[in-house]
């Protein structure tokens, strides 16, 4: 395995819809192994009719608990915008550990595919990437 110190999440993770090393495992779920580090990611979407990010509560559990046993050595959360032509594009990134202690006590709100939670438009993340307006 990869030293975590050595995995530069910056240099990876703006890449994760083009790099050949990740694959989708669900809509909003990618798992890649970088020079042995298996990465699992999961994506906090914007779509264009909503200023915010969605998270999903069931892929970022399951995110969670792939950390916790073992399955996966890094964990994030990705933002992703669509682009207008169906495809995502990075926005930015956080560790879903640092996510998962800023997301404690509040609830998710429910949906038809299930509980999620709304990410505040001021909410920052690493390695965004300054939009123009």
């Amino acid at each position: 395995m990869l030293n975590a110190q050595t995995f530069d999440a910056s240099t990876i993770l703006p890449s994760v819809f083009t790099d050949d090393r990740f694959r989708h495992t669900g809509r909003n779920r990618l798992f890649g192994e970088i020079d042995g580090t298996r990465v699992g990611v999961v994506l906090a979407t914007r779509s264009q009719r909503f200023d915010n990010f969605a998270l999903n509560k069931g892929d970022f559990d399951r995110l969670i608990a792939g950390l916790r046993e073992g399955k996966i050595d890094q964990a994030y959360v990705v933002q992703a915008r669509s682009n207008g032509f169906g495809a995502m594009v990075y926005a930015a990134y956080i560790k879903a550990e640092q996510l998962a202690e800023m997301l404690n006590g509040h609830p998710p709100m429910t949906s038809q595919l299930g509980p999620f939670w709304v990410l505040p438009p001021g909410f920052k993340m690493a390695g965004g990437i300054d939009e123009p307006f």
